[in-house]
């Protein structure tokens, strides 16, 4: 018998494009079961919702407003999201740091907003800002919401883009979706 070679391990370049291409297809699969399973009667036939696009996305990673390493740890985030893209981003203020919840938020976060006037920019932004975050992000410290943004804008539209159309990344959190 001839002793097993050993196995040759993948680059961190294949791991960073498996997580991508793993996270694209979820983001795909969870995309078509939100058009697929409506929240009313699933009994009554639907018709798909084709005059509703994605425009943009929203990365939301929260911190514990009391932990100053968490804190601390969000700043570096933002700083260095601000650096990579800070003048690709559709306008001034899309990546910033609220201090208190927002909106249905429950925790202060650093937003991550790619919202530009085309959407090859936008995923041409999506595709290096979604493997950066799964990559630096510490989601056991910052669990990350990640949701489209739809147009045209309605309260119904909004709550899917923060339920049924979103990706976690890490601990899930209670939305307030009253406050939407």
């Amino acid at each position: 018998t001839q002793p097993c070679s050993p196995k040759t391990q993948p680059t961190p370049m294949a791991l960073s494009q498996i997580l991508f291409v793993s996270c694209i297809l979820a983001f795909l699969i969870l995309s078509i079961q939100a058009i697929a399973l409506p929240a009313h009667n699933i009994m009554e036939p639907q018709q798909p919702n084709s005059n509703v696009t994605i425009y943009g996305y929203h990365f939301h990673m929260y911190f514990l407003p009391e932990d100053d390493f968490a804190r601390h740890s969000i700043q570096i985030i933002h700083d260095e999201a601000k650096k990579r893209w800070g003048d690709k981003v559709y306008r001034e203020g899309a990546i910033r740091i609220f201090e208190k919840p927002v909106g249905p938020h429950p925790l202060p976060m650093c937003q991550i907003e790619l919202g530009a006037d085309d959407a090859e920019t936008n995923f041409k932004l999506l595709r290096e800002v979604l493997p950066w975050v799964q990559m630096n992000v510490d989601t056991a410290e910052h669990p990350v919401l990640f949701h489209p943004l739809t147009t045209p804008f309605s309260d119904a539209e909004e709550v899917k883009d923060h339920t049924v159309r979103a990706l976690w990344l890490g601990q899930k959190l209670q939305i307030n979706l009253r406050k939407l």
